[in-house]
């Protein structure tokens, strides 16, 4: 995954931001692995990992049309959140894309 980003950030200067990216995925996967029910490291397969146990019997809901709704408005939101974010920081001149 940092190869990946590294590749697509460095064609717009960013590469080196692509390590801090990386950190903090791995950081966030590793924090989710101590509390229960851990990561579903290899999805599609059911397996959840965590430091503590490996489990499979965790339930979890089905995905509906109202779920999926309520998914996508809160992904289009956060998406919003981020772009006014960037931009504020962009026009604060902390963002310099060159």
């Amino acid at each position: 995954m940092f190869i990946f980003g590294f590749f697509i950030l460095d064609t717009i200067g960013l590469g080196h931001e692509s390590l801090f990216i990386s950190l903090g995925i791995i950081s966030h996967i590793g924090l989710d692995m101590i509390f229960k029910p851990g990561v579903m490291l290899l999805w599609p397969y059911s397996k959840w990992f965590s430091f503590f146990e490996i489990t499979s019997n965790i339930k979890t809901k089905k995905l509906t049309i109202t779920n999926l709704k309520y998914k996508i408005n809160f992904l289009l939101f956060d998406s919003v959140l981020g772009l006014i974010w960037l931009s504020y920081l962009y026009f604060a001149g902390k963002i310099i894309l060159s």
